[in-house]
């Protein structure tokens, strides 16, 4: 079964499991190129990212 979980970025606890998803899901196929966890990441701090100068994030759907 699927659930979709409501996660805050501002938790880093939940912001890692959020980010480790795509790795625990594709990890072992090897045609799936993984995107640099610091790269993942930038996007959602909300103080580095230029998007959040102008725009507002509350949270992430993350499906597990």
């Amino acid at each position: 079964m699927i659930t979709i979980e409501q996660i805050d970025a501002g938790n880093r606890r939940q912001r890692q499991r959020f980010i480790d998803l795509p790795f625990r899901l594709y990890g072992d196929c090897p045609q799936w190129v993984s995107p640099l966890r610091s790269d993942v990441a930038l996007a959602l701090n909300r103080r580095k990212h230029p998007f959040y100068e102008h725009s507002v994030s509350r949270s992430i759907s993350r499906i597990s």
